[in-house]
C-alpha cells in the first residue's frame, strides 16, 4: 500500500469532519523531452551529423521540461533513466526529488556506446566492417536505446470517502544511430619523375626502383562534416616493397616524392598534396634484385570517433613486378641535311627500333617502357700508314631537343635530339610514344651522368625513334697547316639505362659508326659585274635517279639512303626516317649582283668495276660511308638577268 504524504493526510483528516460531499481536484502534470544536437569538442568540431543522427561515441544533448498545474499534490520529478545504447552524464536540474510545483527543466548529455550500438545493428561489438558485417544498410538509421523521465503529483478525490490519486507521465528521447559501415577504396595513381616520365607501364606493371603510387579513400558518409572528432587510422602491409620516404601521407601531404629505400632518382614532380577526411597517398617500391611477381598491398582502416575506434574495414591491391630487358633493333647513319662540308662537323645518329621488354621466358611485351639515360662513346682515328694516338671521346654532356654545338674542346660534344615517334597516339598517349627533356638541355658546365635532372629520353611503348650526337671534330681529323688525313674514323657507342629500373648500369647495345670521308659539301659563289638577277639551279645530271649508261648507276642521295637503310633492316620505318635527314635533291639559289650557297653531293654515281675492285656485287654490299665516297655530275643552270647557260 502506498503510504499517504503528511500533508495529503491532513487533509483528508479535515475532509472527514465536513459533511459529506462528492468533490474533485484537478492536477495536470506534463513532461516533454528533446535532443539537442549541438555539442562539440574542445576544439569547436560537431559531435553529431548535420542531419541529426549520431554515430558510436557521438555525443548529443537533451532537455526535459516539466509543468504541474492544478490542484496537484507533491509534485516530483523522477530519475533520468538510460537505456539501451544511450548512456547519460552531466545531469542538471531537480532530478528524482519533489519540488514546489509549476515548471522546470533537467539538462544533460547523452553518449552513444559504441558496443551495444555496433550490436544493435547487427554486428559485433567492434564493428563489423563493410555493410555485409551489418544487417542494416550504409546510412540507414536506427534508434538502439534512449533517455526518460518520469514526473508525478497526486490529486485528491473524494466521494464517499476521500483519496489521493497519482498523476504521473513519462516522455523518451531516442536519437537515430547511424552504423559506423566504412569501406577503404584503393586507387592506383601514376606518377612522373622530374623529367616527366611516367613510373608505371602501360600494361600497369612495374619495374623495380618505380613508386607505384596508390591513393586511399575511406568512404564514410558524412566524414566531410565531420572532419575533427571522425578520423581515420590506416595500417599497412606491403612485404617485400618499400615506402617511399617523403611522399605517404593522410589528408595533408608532401607534395614530393623524395629517395629513400630504394634510388628512385631525383625526385618526382609534385602531386596535389591536399585529399578530404579519410584520403592520402603513399607510393611502394620494389627494391633491387626483388624477383619478378605480384606483391600484395593491404590496407585496414579504423575509424576512430574521438580517438576510440568505432569499426574498421581492410582492403588490398596488387603491384605487379617485372624484370626489365628491353629489346633494340638499330642502324647508324650520318645525319646529311646538316650540309657540313664534311661528316666529322655533321651528327652522326642511330635508328631505333623498340620492341618492347622481354620476359625471362623470351616473351616480348611492347607496352612496357624502355629509358636512355646515359652513353659511352670512343672514338679512334687511324692514319695512312701508322695509329695514331687514340682519340679518346671524353662525356661531357647531353643536349635534347637542340643542334647546339659547343667550342671545340677537344672531347665528344655531343647533342641528342628529340625522339620521332611513328605510331599513333590515343586518347590516353601523348601524340608520340617517347617522352624528352624540355629544349635548352643540359647546362654544359655539368657531366649527363650526374646532371641533377638529367638528359635522357623514354620510349613508353614498341616504337621507332631516332637519337643524333654532335662530335665537332672536323679540327683534329682536317687541319690546313699541316693537312693531315685520318682514315677509318670511328666511334664505338654504347647506349646505357643507367641507375634505372633497378640496375646501377645496363648496357643497351653498342654500334660502332664510321665517318665518312668523302667532301659532302661545298661553297658555291656567283658574281654579276651589274646588279641583276642571279639564279642558281643545280641538280644531279640527268634529273633523277636510273641508269643511264651501260655499266653505270646513278642515284639520288636520298633514294640510295632509303634503299641501303632497307637492305640493312628490311624496315621501312627505318628507311623513311633516314632518308629524310638527307638534302633536298635540288638545290636552288637567288640574289641581285652576288650569291652564295651550298652545293651538296646529291647524287651518287657507282661503276661496276669499281664495285668488283672492291670485292662487291652490288652497291648495297657496301657499307654506306664508303658509297657516300662516290661522287656524281651534276647539272648546274645558271642565270644572270635574261641570260642563261647550263653545263655539266
Amino acid at each position: 500500500m502506498t503510504a499517504i504524504p503528511y500533508v495529503a493526510l491532513v487533509l483528508l483528516l479535515a475532509w472527514a469532519a465536513i459533511p459529506h460531499i462528492h468533490a474533485e481536484e484537478s492536477c495536470a502534470v506534463d513532461v516533454d523531452g528533446r535532443a539537442v544536437y549541438d555539442r562539440t569538442d574542445t576544439d569547436g568540431n560537431p559531435r553529431n551529423n548535420p542531419d541529426h543522427t549520431v554515430y558510436p561515441n557521438d555525443v548529443f544533448g537533451f532537455e526535459f521540461s516539466y509543468r504541474f498545474s492544478g490542484g496537484c499534490i507533491d509534485p516530483h520529478v523522477g530519475t533520468v533513466r538510460d537505456w539501451g545504447a544511450v548512456q547519460k552524464s552531466g545531469v542538471s536540474g531537480p532530478e528524482g526529488r519533489a519540488v514546489p510545483g509549476g515548471s522546470g527543466a533537467i539538462h544533460g548529455d547523452g553518449t552513444i556506446l559504441v558496443g551495444p550500438a555496433n550490436e544493435c545493428h547487427g554486428a559485433p561489438p567492434a564493428g563489423g566492417g563493410g555493410e555485409d558485417g551489418y544487417d542494416t544498410a550504409f546510412g540507414e538509421p536506427r534508434r538502439c536505446g534512449g533517455l526518460s523521465l518520469t514526473v508525478w503529483a497526486y490529486r485528491l478525490v473524494c466521494g464517499e470517502v476521500c483519496r489521493l490519486v497519482r498523476v504521473s507521465t513519462t516522455d523518451t528521447i531516442s536519437p537515430e544511430v547511424v552504423a559506423p559501415i566504412t569501406h577503404v577504396n584503393l586507387e592506383r595513381h601514376m606518377l612522373y619523375d622530374m623529367q616527366g616520365y611516367p613510373a608505371v607501364n602501360l600494361d600497369t606493371t612495374y619495374y623495380a626502383w618505380d613508386p607505384a603510387g596508390i591513393i586511399h579513400r575511406a568512404v564514410f558518409e558524412h566524414k566531410d562534416h565531420r572532419d575533427g572528432t571522425i578520423s581515420f587510422r590506416y595500417d599497412r602491409e606491403h612485404p617485400m616493397l618499400h615506402e617511399e620516404g617523403g611522399f605517404g601521407c593522410d589528408s595533408t601531404c608532401r607534395t614530393h616524392l623524395e629517395p629513400r629505400d630504394t634510388p628512385v632518382g631525383t625526385g618526382f614532380l609534385p602531386y596535389p598534396g591536399r585529399y578530404g577526411n579519410g584520403e592520402g597517398a603513399y607510393a611502394y617500391a620494389a627494391p633491387s634484385g626483388i624477383s619478378p611477381g605480384t606483391h600484395t598491398v593491404t590496407y585496414r582502416v579504423t575509424v576512430l570517433n574521438e580517438g576510440v575506434p568505432i569499426n574498421s574495414h581492410h582492403n588490398s591491391t596488387h603491384v605487379d613486378i617485372v624484370g626489365y630487358d628491353p629489346v633494340f633493333a638499330h642502324h647508324p647513319y650520318t645525319v646529311l641535311s646538316d650540309g657540313a662540308p664534311r661528316s666529322y662537323s655533321d651528327r652522326q645518329g642511330v635508328l631505333l627500333r623498340y620492341e618492347g621488354s622481354a620476359d625471362t621466358d623470351g616473351t616480348i611485351h611492347p607496352d612496357r617502357r624502355a629509358k636512355i639515360t646515359n652513353f659511352y662513346p670512343h672514338t679512334v682515328a687511324r692514319s695512312a700508314s701508322t695509329l695514331v694516338e687514340p682519340y679518346t671521346v671524353q662525356r661531357h654532356m647531353i643536349e635534347w631537343n637542340s643542334t647546339w654545338a659547343p667550342p671545340h674542346t677537344g672531347g665528344y660534344d655531343t647533342a641528342v635530339e628529340r625522339f620521332t615517334g611513328v605510331m599513333d597516339g590515343s586518347p590516353s598517349l601523348p601524340a608520340h610514344p617517347l617522352h624528352t627533356t624540355s629544349p635548352g638541355g643540359c647546362p654544359h658546365t655539368m657531366p649527363a651522368r650526374h646532371h641533377p635532372f638529367g638528359c635522357h629520353a623514354m620510349f613508353l611503348y614498341a616504337a621507332h625513334g631516332a637519337v643524333r650526337f654532335w662530335q665537332d671534330i672536323h679540327h683534329d681529323i682536317v687541319s690546313e697547316r699541316p693537312h693531315k688525313w685520318y682514315e677509318n674514323v670511328t666511334t664505338h657507342v654504347g647506349l646505357a639505362s643507367d641507375d634505372w629500373a633497378g640496375r646501377t648500369q645496363h648496357i643497351l647495345f653498342n654500334y660502332t659508326y664510321v665517318y665518312p670521308r668523302a667532301l659532302l659539301a661545298h661553297n658555291f659563289t656567283m658574281v654579276s659585274l651589274h646588279d641583276i638577277p642571279l639564279e642558281a639551279h643545280i641538280a644531279p645530271y640527268g634529273g633523277t635517279s636510273g641508269d643511264d649508261a651501260p655499266g653505270r648507276t646513278v642515284m639520288d642521295t636520298d633514294r640510295y639512303v632509303y634503299e641501303k637503310t632497307l637492305y640493312d633492316t628490311g624496315d621501312h620505318t627505318m628507311a623513311e626516317m633516314a632518308a629524310s635527314e638527307v638534302y633536298q635533291t635540288t638545290q636552288y639559289g637567288a640574289g641581285t649582283g652576288s650569291l652564295r650557297m651550298s652545293l651538296n653531293k646529291t647524287a651518287l654515281q657507282f661503276w661496276d668495276g669499281a664495285l668488283a675492285v672492291r670485292g662487291y656485287g652490288s652497291i648495297f654490299e657496301m657499307e654506306m660511308h664508303e658509297a657516300l665516297e662516290f661522287g656524281a655530275h651534276h647539272t648546274f643552270r645558271l642565270s644572270a638577268g635574261p641570260h642563261t647557260r647550263q653545263f655539266v
